[in-house]
């Protein structure tokens, strides 16, 4: 039941999918405690990474960082994180190239890239 992180439930999530993972959670295939363990190492909420580009400077030295977000109107979007003002918990405040400010809910954050690579996925 504990501690098995190479075993069954990892490889059915990140080969079949989250959906016949969890299946398999329900179906009692699988331990709790397995699968909130890689649940949270997958699904790591996107605070977490902003808060770790903000304060760990060994991660975020001579690092470029890039949001892609969901607007309404606009599809995907990208924003560098330098034209970020301010972060809450559930939000960020940015500064557009007409010198606008504008709030995004976290929510709507799909894509974090450092030096061009994906970090972070949203689903």
């Amino acid at each position: 039941m504990g501690g098995n992180y190479g075993g069954g439930f990892l490889k059915s999530f990140l080969n079949c999918g989250k959906i016949s993972a969890l299946c398999g959670l329900l179906r009692g295939n699988y331990g709790v405690r397995d699968a909130f363990c890689c649940l949270e190492k997958h699904m790591e909420p996107v605070k977490k990474i902003l808060d770790r580009i903000i304060w760990d400077r060994d991660f975020s030295a001579d690092a470029t960082f890039v949001l892609m977000y969901e607007d309404r109107r606009m599809g995907l979007v990208s924003i560098g994180l330098e034209m970020i003002e301010r972060l809450d918990p559930l939000s960020f405040t940015a500064r557009d190239q007409e010198d606008r400010t504008f709030t995004v809910p976290l929510h709507r954050i799909r894509r974090v890239y450092r030096n061009g690579e994906l970090i972070w996925k949203r689903g």
